[in-house]
């Protein structure tokens, strides 16, 4: 039996051993509690659990002097949800470029200022978030990089940039998780838009934020022509004028404006005192071309439209405009193959546009499915006949994927493949054809 007086002697080492037991319970559970609540905050964040993940990080902050370059992000992040932009940015700028947190926290300010309608600002970091990740090359950055490059995409698609699109789009295709949804982007490019209100409104606030983005300028003076508001195409194709002279793409809707509202005094005056641009889009030798057929000088206008046509002979209006002033000048057996052309261009050219018509709005694109595969084959028949091999490639592989076995697939991408465009052009115009440029295109 121990002693009374050993059991009193023994208290002491018990209260210190408890003490010291207690001390390093707390040690380890503050250890254990920091590594939980960084991966409790990126857990919150990711699902949208705003609040628990902002106080989170006010009590890991209140611990630390020297947070982890990721809380800066995922403060950033919580800020941005919350719509406190400017506390989001100042965060996200905290994340030094040497961590790994740096590609993220870069994508997500552009993200920030292309909500804020600063599309300008937006487009320079997405771009700056593709080198960066480059010359990182590890597969977090690839993965962001990947989603600037889409960012790029629907931002040039927009505003209708398709030189600077298009490369992108075939640089991401096809490894994207949904390739054909960057077919349907690409065939939005090469033609009219079907979102015309949604992207008014869009540029409209980048113009708030931005008088002096000329990109934004241009693509509404492109939207308002299409929707028919000629003084509003005007009024932004001049101040893109303005702002960028030597753009050739905005003096072109410019141009078609004043088609529209038979101004072509307008254009004659433009011609008169100004030195005509080689380098100019068809639509700018068609709207030259309109405007001399009004004044009845068929010659002139032949010329032009004939110079639209040597730089996209696919495209139906070209064959329409040169077969009508042949017919005006008495030539219908010239004629008669432009004519022609036009009727089948613009069949396939309405087909493609009847599918995007029916896709809905962008805000429905998670009820996108992808097209069978014999409507697949047909829309990539319809591509090739425009003289878009490379998106008929796409459908054709996107009807392939659904069914190995189905023959008109793997017929319209041995066509695809095999398609050359002087070749088609030849037996499309015979001797009649434009000079042609050399290589395919697509």
């Amino acid at each position: 039996m121990v002693s009374r007086e050993k059991l009193l002697a023994s208290v002491p080492l018990l209260v210190v051993a408890t003490g010291v037991g207690m001390l390093l319970y707390h040690a380890w559970r503050n250890s254990q509690q920091r590594i939980v609540t960084i991966a409790h905050i990126q857990a919150w964040v990711n699902n949208g659990h705003w609040e628990e993940a902002e106080e989170a990080i006010d009590a890991y902050m209140a611990r630390t002097s020297r947070p982890a370059p990721v809380i800066y992000l995922l403060a950033g992040r919580v800020r941005a949800a919350k719509g406190e932009f400017e506390q989001a940015i100042e965060l996200l700028q905290k994340v030094p470029e040497n961590s790994a947190a740096y590609v993220e926290a870069l994508f997500r300010r552009a993200q920030i200022a292309n909500h804020l309608g600063q599309r300008r600002k937006a487009e320079r970091l997405f771009k700056q978030v593709v080198e960066v990740a480059d010359r990182r090359g590890d597969l977090p950055s690839q993965e962001i990089r990947r989603s600037a490059i889409f960012e790029l995409i629907a931002m040039y698609s927009l505003e209708q940039r398709s030189k600077e699109a298009i490369p992108l789009v075939w640089s991401v295709y096809p490894e994207h998780a949904e390739p054909w949804r960057l077919l349907i982007a690409l065939a939005r490019l090469q033609g009219e838009p079907p979102y015309v209100d949604r992207a008014v409104a869009e540029l409209q606030k980048a113009i708030t934020a931005d008088p002096d983005d000329w990109y934004s300028h241009r693509a509404l003076a492109y939207y308002n022509l299409k929707g028919g508001k000629f003084e509003e195409c005007i009024r932004h194709a001049q101040k893109a004028l303005e702002l960028a002279p030597g753009d050739l793409t905005a003096l072109a809707i410019l141009f078609q404006a004043y088609v529209a509202q038979e101004n072509y005094a307008a254009i004659d005056q433009w011609v008169r005192t100004n030195e005509i641009p080689r380098q100019a889009p068809q639509e700018f030798w068609r709207a030259l071309g309109q405007a001399f057929e009004a004044g009845d000088r068929l010659e002139e206008a032949l010329r032009y439209y004939t110079k639209a046509l040597e730089l996209a002979p696919f495209d139906y209006k070209n064959h329409f405009a040169v077969g009508s002033v042949l017919i005006k000048q008495g030539k219908r057996k010239e004629a008669e193959p432009h004519m022609k052309l036009f009727q089948e261009l613009k069949a396939h050219y309405q087909a493609i546009q009847q599918f995007l018509s029916n896709l809905g709005d962008d805000s429905q694109a998670a009820t996108w499915t992808v097209p069978p595969p014999q409507q697949c084959v047909e829309l990539g028949r319809h591509c090739l006949a425009l003289g878009r091999p490379r998106e008929a490639t796409g459908w054709a592989e996107m009807a392939l994927v659904q069914d190995r076995t189905y023959r008109p697939a793997a017929e319209l991408l041995d066509d695809a493949l095999r398609w050359d465009r002087d070749a088609v052009l030849r037996t499309m115009l015979g001797p009649t054809r434009p000079e042609s440029r050399s290589g395919p295109t697509g």
